[in-house]
């Protein structure tokens, strides 16, 4: 196995990135599935990447994208939030369509960590997991089994420590829609991200799978673009169901 380990300590005055405000019907920016309990140290998933495309409406020159993850504590305002996973690209000019992937790690509110690693592709299934040592230490975990590549980034001394209240398994887009107009990156259009063997461990040892009551659809400025679907214990997926007529505005 090939494995690169990144360490982070405490900073300051760091931009959010993969944070958002729950709204507990339906999310202004993420699609996917929660769990809620106590003493929660740790969160793992096995997520089949999805082949990205170009979203709407369409424009030459702009990039697309959205990211799935699964991390602790996204849930609780005022909380730090320990989470790892993937953004795909999608971008077209002249009629050539690029893509690209990215993993990543990041507690919040500090600036993500990218991965020196673009050998992924749609299909590949990746393991992703987080473990919380206490409120303001953990390691995050992201490994491709297709190439055997493994990323590891350990966190120390954070600032703003994690609630450890709730588990997270999402699909999100980087897109808002605010007063002042569109904030952020435009929506990638996907094939179902997929979520199996979601689960959470606690600190006594016992380990639970996701469960179907706390499920999320992704709703943006009143229109429903990523829809989840609950397929058992464990497992999810979340399809784009962005309406082909759909113009978020400017």
């Amino acid at each position: 196995m090939l494995s690169n380990i990144a360490v982070v300590g405490s900073l300051f005055a760091a931009k959010t990135v993969h944070a958002f405000t729950p709204h507990r019907d339906h999310y202004s920016n993420y699609a996917g599935g929660a769990s809620y309990d106590t003493d929660i140290v740790e969160a793992s998933v096995e997520i089949v990447l999805p082949k990205c495309s170009v979203g709407l409406p369409k424009y030459d020159y702009v990039t697309y994208t959205n990211n799935g993850w699964v991390g602790i504590s996204a849930f609780t305002e005022d909380s730090g939030l320990l989470q790892t996973g993937i953004s795909c690209y999608a971008s077209e000019t002249d009629g050539k369509t690029t893509l690209s992937y990215s993993a990543w790690s990041e507690w919040v509110p500090n600036d993500p960590t990218y991965y020196e690693d673009s050998d992924y592709q749609a299909g590949d299934v990746l393991t992703a997991r987080v473990v919380a040592y206490n409120e303001s230490a953990g390691m995050s975990y992201i490994r491709n089994h297709r190439t055997g590549k493994e990323h590891r980034t350990l966190y120390t001394d954070q600032k703003v420590p994690l609630s450890m209240t709730d588990a997270e398994w999402v699909v999100e887009s980087q897109l808002l829609v605010t007063e002042a107009g569109l904030s952020g990156q435009r929506n990638a259009g996907f094939t179902p991200w997929s979520f199996s063997n979601a689960s959470y461990k606690k600190k006594d040892g016992s380990t639970h799978l996701m469960g179907g009551s706390e499920i999320y659809n992704c709703v943006l400025n009143g229109t429903q673009i990523f829809t989840a679907t609950y397929e058992g214990p464990g497992c999810l997926q979340v399809n784009d169901t962005t309406p082909a007529d759909y113009n978020p505005g400017s």
